[in-house]
């Protein structure tokens, strides 16, 4: 991994700047709205632009959601250099994982507007879905939207309940025994594959509760691809749109694959 020396922020010009415009192009993060980035070593408007998508769709190595702030401290630095964020999206043996993860990756892309209002067009049908009301989260109506259209798809009952609501969802896992634990996933007692949902648990108004959910593209050396809705241009799991991430498994709550 290329050595870091202190942060790389605007203005900042040099050989670690360029080592990360070639990590960013490396990644993906080369075709900009502004145009192609290239490796100048001079960090302008289009490094900056590139370094806080990068920062929108990714995690540390701890699989915390990295600070959006257009500057690549240490953690971004980190995280854009490990190889563990080279985790790819990997084939799905049932047809209704298939279709899950084709409708969830035709929906990368798709944002809040205005940003910050859990509303939107997009966003509007996913709460729909779900049963909620234009401007509530809506990761889990996101889930539920997505799964529900690969089921209509491929022709089967989906055995997910209809909800924007995580706890419900994972409640209903729990009492199902469809439950997957991270130590499952990582001893390999319990496989988890493409098409599963992941939960994460966290604080809400005090209360440790399951806060947040995606959908999993790829699992490898304890790191999961992610597909999730309303995450991360904050660094927050209350974001504006839908995104690719990378995750920890060590740092979710757990799994469950649709039936």
């Amino acid at each position: 991994m290329a050595t870091y020396k202190g942060p790389v922020r605007p203005g900042s010009q040099g050989a670690s700047v360029k080592e990360v415009q070639e990590q960013l192009i490396l990644r993906g993060y080369g075709k900009l709205n502004s145009g192609q980035l290239s490796p100048t070593g001079f960090f302008g408007p289009q490094t900056e632009e590139a370094v806080i998508a990068y920062q929108a769709q990714n995690s540390d190595r701890q699989g915390h959601p990295l600070m959006v702030d257009g500057i690549v401290g240490p953690l971004t630095w980190s995280s854009l250099f490990t190889r563990v964020s080279e985790v790819t999206p990997q084939a799905a043996s049932r047809d209704i994982d298939r279709a899950i993860l084709q409708v969830a990756a035709g929906e990368v892309g798709t944002v809040e507007i205005p940003p910050g209002s859990n509303r939107g067009k997009k966003v509007e049908l996913y709460l729909e879905a779900a049963g909620c009301s234009p401007g509530e989260p809506w990761c889990m109506a996101f889930v539920y939207w997505v799964c529900k259209q690969a089921a209509t798809q491929v022709g089967v009952k989906l055995g997910l309940p209809r909800t924007a609501y995580c706890p419900t969802a994972w409640g209903w896992a729990l009492a199902q025994h469809h439950a997957v634990t991270p130590s499952d996933v990582e001893t390999g007692t319990t496989l988890v594959g493409p098409g599963a949902i992941f939960f994460i648990q966290g604080k809400v108004a005090g209360v440790t509760r399951p806060c947040h959910v995606g959908i999993v593209e790829g699992l490898s050396s304890g790191y999961v691809k992610t597909v999730e809705g309303n995450t991360n241009t904050d660094g927050s799991r209350e974001g504006v749109g839908v995104f690719r991430r990378t995750r920890k498994v060590s740092s979710l709550l757990g799994f469950v694959q649709v039936r």
